[in-house]
């Protein structure tokens, strides 16, 4: 299905050729009276007008650098048409935060139709889990005493060695145990 908001999107990227952020893009759409038939819910709304921009980006970065060699770096931050950027293949599109599922969502109509303020809250609420956990997964790493780079096994083989360490039932120190603790699970949400 063809994006309405291709055409406008391209227009605006011309107008920028230094790059914009998404949030710029929704903003002028929106003055323009550009978004059609957005749901009541302001949530729901929000996600639709992102939805919309990200999938006519995504569609538009294929189409640009299939047909015409021009590349649309498309990044949380930045947007912006970069001409003869090397790519190695579709699938390592550069400028999609390295993960092409994040492309295959927002180029699946199926996400934006579905889409209900329960299920808008419930990505919401997915995303500030993940957010939080990210932040706390530093500390983690260091009360594991790992470096920042440490894999599931090592998480797990740290954990295990330090916790017998300091179990209580081996003369060990039970707020460290529970900081171990707290710290393993923390790691083991992140992932």
């Amino acid at each position: 299905m063809r994006n309405p908001l291709t055409l406008p999107l391209i227009r605006l990227l011309q107008q920028q050729p230094e790059g914009c952020r998404e949030y710029d893009l929704i903003k002028a759409i929106d003055a323009d009276g550009g978004f059609p038939n957005l749901a009541a819910d302001s949530q729901l709304a929000l996600f639709q007008k992102h939805f919309l921009v990200k999938n006519a980006l995504f569609q538009l970065q294929l189409t640009l650098w299939q047909e015409e060699q021009v590349y649309l770096y498309i990044s949380a931050l930045e947007i912006r048409v970069v001409p003869g950027t090397p790519v190695i293949s579709q699938q390592t599109l550069p400028g999609t935060a390295g993960d092409a599922s994040i492309r295959d969502y927002y180029l699946d109509w199926g996400n934006y139709e579905t889409a209900s303020v329960e299920s808008v809250d419930a990505l919401l609420n997915s995303f500030w889990q993940r957010y939080a956990s990210h932040d706390k997964r530093d500390e983690a790493l260091d009360v594991l005493q790992l470096p920042a780079d440490a894999s599931q096994t090592m998480i797990k083989q740290q954990y295990r060695r330090l916790a017998n360490q300091h179990h209580p039932d081996k003369g060990g120190d039970s707020q460290q145990f529970i900081a171990l603790r707290q710290a393993y699970e923390t790691l083991c949400a992140a992932q």
